[in-house]
């Protein structure tokens, strides 16, 4: 090949990649789908047993190696009726933004995570040999019910999360049977997926030897409140072993949770010298027993108790839409204009909550959960209509803002 440049060198250059580009090209089609760092859904598909290997390197932090496309559609997050649990599994999670509360890890467990929901949709038999490492479901359950009873949102999002898996796992047996899997591995696979989006709700933790004392589980005497089948004589006979005041108070608000008759309701409190007891306090769990809620006021639990960052058991029976509930506690003497904390308040223990509009009043939650039935209650208790939270919302910004016009219109005809 002639040159005719005056720069010779890169004329040589020129010569020398004219040669050696035909092999190189020939040698790249040849290249594993791991080689040039990404890995599209059709070679998932393709190359399953080079693509989904336990070894896969996706990172530490906010960045991966492998770029994956975590969109495809032959993965088990694409499943119309997946959608339910993997968004619970999400809220349950609760996990916040990056940042000094969690570090960048967070990114790596979210792809480690999705990319076993690709594994199981693609590579079912893979994903069933693989060595998947899971907690040990009764250590599990029971952690997680400790973490269901510290709020009545978290008791309902794992009731939620429970059937929803019921709902869900025959779903997904019958999805892998259709993919030519016999009952027993369509089965087993089913579950093992299962196992991993509880992980991903309710964490490792109870398994993990990393921490140097386990979490809270269910005690004894909580175990029994929480059985399939509540008996007052279980209850009793746990309580003779003398459980601590904590445990006491957990198996309480397990028992209020589910509706439990007045009597083992009773057993409990009488053996605590204080309701006002954890977070938020049994109060909180008695707003669907009338009867159970009168008992507790009656015995001196505090209607304004509140909980880390200031929601009280008013706040809550306004989101459940329960005038009757609202009336009660406002009768019994709940301050309609007790808001949250403060945003500097809340900030004073970072990385617990997730709260950005402080000093919100139940007014403005009633504006944006409630009817007017629930408003017209708080105003005639005396809830004021122009005050303002953190971020200078009022009652009636958070009306509009979340397109109830209805109480929009109403607060603008009470002057707000």
């Amino acid at each position: 090949m002639q040159c005719f440049s005056r720069m010779g060198v890169v004329c040589g250059l020129l010569i020398t990649m004219s040669f050696s580009t035909a092999p190189l090209y020939a040698q790249q089609q040849h290249l594993g789908p791991l080689d040039d760092g990404v890995i599209s859904c059709a070679e998932m598909q393709k190359f399953p047993e080079l693509v989904f290997v336990e070894s896969i390197d996706l990172g530490s932090g906010h960045g991966s190696p492998v770029e994956v496309d975590y969109t495809c559609g032959a993965g088990l997050a694409a499943l119309p009726f997946m959608a339910d649990i993997l968004q619970l599994a999400e809220k349950i999670r609760g996990q916040p933004q990056p940042g000094v509360c969690t570090g960048t890890i967070i990114y790596a467990q979210w792809r480690y995570y999705h990319f076993g929901l690709l594994k199981a949709g693609i590579a079912p038999r893979l994903f069933l040999d693989a060595n998947l490492w899971l907690t040990d479901p009764q250590v599990q359950d029971s952690y997680f019910a400790a973490w269901a009873v510290e709020s009545p949102s978290s008791y309902r999002l794992r009731q939620a999360f429970i059937q929803s898996r019921k709902q869900t796992e025959p779903l997904l047996e019958h999805h892998y049977r259709a993919m030519g899997l016999d009952q027993a591995k369509a089965r087993s696979l089913a579950n093992k997926v299962m196992g991993l989006v509880y992980m991903r709700a309710a964490g490792a933790f109870p398994g993990s030897s990393s921490f140097s004392t386990r979490p809270k589980q269910l005690s004894a005497l909580a175990t029994a409140a929480n059985a399939p089948i509540l008996e007052a004589e279980q209850v009793a006979a746990a309580l003779d072993e003398e459980p601590a005041a904590e445990d006491i108070d957990q198996a309480l608000k397990l028992a209020l949770s589910r509706n439990a008759p007045l009597a083992i309701i009773q057993m409990l409190a009488e053996r605590l010298d204080s309701l006002d007891r954890g977070d938020e306090s049994a109060l909180f769990f008695a707003l669907s027993n009338r009867d159970a809620l009168i008992y507790l006021l009656d015995k001196g639990a505090s209607i304004n108790y509140a909980n880390g960052f200031g929601k009280t058991a008013l706040f809550y029976a306004i989101e459940n839409a329960q005038p009757e509930v609202v009336s009660l506690l406002l009768e019994r003497g709940a301050d309609p204009n007790r808001s949250y904390k403060s945003i500097e308040e809340i900030e004073r223990e970072p990385c617990v909550y997730d709260i950005k509009h402080g000093l919100r009043t139940p007014l403005m939650h009633a504006a944006q959960h409630a009817d007017l039935a629930v408003m017209a209650l708080l105003i005639e208790a005396g809830a004021r209509l122009r005050d303002l939270d953190s971020l200078g919302w009022s009652a009636l910004d958070y009306a509009v803002t979340h397109e109830r016009s209805e109480n929009a219109n109403y607060l603008r005809s009470k002057g707000g």
